[in-house]
C-alpha cells in the first residue's frame, strides 16, 4: 500500500479516496489500499496543483507545477502551487519579481504545519497585497492566493 500524504490548497473541503476529507489548508498522512490508489493517481498527480490539492507518495518527486520548502527559498518560475512547510521552524520565501510573470498570473501558497510561520517577501521593489507591504506572514495552518499585476505588485485575491 503506498503511503501518501494529501494537502488541501483549496478554500473548500476536497475528498480524497482512500484518505478522506481533507478540510482547507490541512493535511491527511495514510496508506491507501492500491486496489483504491493505483487507478487514481495519476490523475491526482496530472492535475492536483491545478485544482488545489497536492499529494505526494513518500519518496516520490514533487509534481511538476508544485514547489514544497521546509527552509528559506525562492518561489521557481512555473510552479502554481507553493506548499510552505513551517513545521521545523519559521523560514522566508522570496516571490518572483511581478514583473517577471504575465498580468493575472495566481499562485497558492499554503502552510500546512501546526506550528510557526513562513514568511512571504517580495522581489525588488513589489509590494503585496493592496498597500505598500514588502512581506506576508503565512500562518500555520493558511492559505493564500497571490495574483501578479505583471509589473509591480501580488494582490491577494484568495
Amino acid at each position: 500500500m503506498p503511503n501518501v500524504t494529501a494537502i488541501n490548497a483549496n478554500a473548500k473541503p476536497i475528498a480524497v479516496l482512500g484518505l478522506g476529507l481533507i478540510q482547507p489548508g490541512k493535511s491527511k498522512s495514510g496508506y491507501i489500499e492500491e486496489a483504491q490508489y493505483a487507478p487514481h493517481a495519476p490523475t491526482y498527480r496530472a492535475r492536483g496543483a491545478n485544482v488545489g490539492l497536492f499529494l505526494q507518495e513518500v519518496g516520490q518527486a514533487v509534481p511538476d507545477n508544485t514547489q514544497k520548502c521546509t527552509t528559506t527559498a525562492t518561489q521557481l518560475a512555473g510552479k502554481k502551487l507553493i506548499v510552505a512547510d513551517s513545521t521545523d521552524g519559521t523560514f522566508v520565501l522570496t516571490l518572483l519579481a511581478a514583473s517577471g510573470v504575465a498580468s493575472g498570473t495566481r499562485v497558492t501558497f499554503v502552510n500546512p504545519a501546526g506550528a510557526n510561520h513562513a514568511t512571504l517577501t517580495r522581489a525588488s521593489s513589489d509590494h503585496i497585497g493592496s498597500g505598500s507591504a514588502t512581506t506576508y506572514a503565512l500562518n500555520a495552518n493558511s492559505i493564500v492566493v497571490l495574483e501578479s499585476n505583471g509589473t509591480d505588485r501580488w494582490s491577494i485575491v484568495g
